[in-house]
């Protein structure tokens, strides 16, 4: 007799826990949305991609503030070079190795600075269920992920990940400054680097947790580029006040499985030096 209250009681206490369980998952992540369709119902594993790794290469300083619009370019074929664009001239670098290929004089062209493209044209044009949304009337990017996924950035620093087929809201992060230039899909990662911030973030497509992060080494550093990517390598642009220079950083986005511990840094044996100014 004993020991069947002790079952009852414990089928009791199991059935109430599932109970409460279900109850949490549907109201999980509800809340006031800015969007015009509904938050989904559906949760994705916090699991549904490893831990993301950066692993720098090398770090390269050329002279001058980045150029107004877009100061970087990657390269587009394996070979050519990468492409940073200053007040005091556009330098072209090794992709392998950050070496000076090759120095221009400073563009004629003109523009504001973050001028880069920050707008909701992903191919084949926005989804219809865009027009619905109210981002308190700033601009806003769209960035297709995998699995029929799609990300909306807006200036405030709010990130949505939704379903581009009818635009259901899968989760919302805040990032910690505001965002003026769009993100980078990789993979099962979105990468952003906010405005005026030290860190690089990657999130999970799958339910918008950090991934990883990269951040640098110095207070007085921050981000000036969107993140560009060239096969398995990753460049952003960064400055660190009051010095008139920019760096150059290359990464390798490496996923990190099971417990394997980050891979150490080791100095690229590329000399990682300032490159001379052009000449006039």
């Amino acid at each position: 007799m004993t020991l069947r209250f002790r079952h009852r009681g414990l089928s009791s206490i199991l059935v109430a826990a599932i109970a409460a369980s279900a109850s949490w998952r549907g109201t999980h992540g509800a809340g006031r949305d800015t969007a015009y369709y509904p938050v989904s119902g559906h949760e994705l594993s916090l699991y549904a991609a490893p831990p993301l790794v950066f692993e720098k290469l090398y770090e390269v300083t050329v002279p001058g503030t980045p150029a107004p619009g877009s100061p970087l370019e990657a390269p587009a074929r394996e070979g050519d070079p990468v492409t940073v664009k200053t007040a005091q001239g556009t330098y072209l670098l090794d992709a392998r190795t950050g070496a000076l290929r090759e120095t221009r004089l400073p563009s004629l062209e003109t523009g504001a600075a973050g001028s880069e493209p920050f707008v909701c044209a992903p191919p084949g044009g926005p989804p219809s269920w865009v027009r619905h949304l109210s981002l308190g009337g700033s601009g806003f990017a769209c960035m297709p992920g995998p699995g029929g996924l799609i990300a909306i950035v807006g200036r405030d620093g709010s990130i949505f990940g939704r379903e581009r087929r009818g635009g259901h809201l899968l989760w919302r992060r805040t990032a910690a400054h505001r965002i003026s230039r769009a993100p980078l899909s990789l993979g099962p990662y979105l990468i952003v680097a906010p405005e005026a911030s030290r860190d690089l973030q990657a999130l999970r497509w799958s339910d918008g947790t950090p991934a990883g992060v990269f951040r640098l080494d110095s207070d007085d550093a921050y981000l000036v580029s969107a993140p560009a990517l060239s096969g398995d390598r990753l460049y952003v642009l960064a400055v660190e006040s009051p010095k008139p220079e920019t760096r150059l950083i290359a990464l390798v986005p490496r996923q990190q499985l099971g417990d394997t511990p980050p891979p150490a840094y080791s100095a690229p044996s590329a000399p990682s030096s300032s490159v001379p100014a052009p000449l006039h």
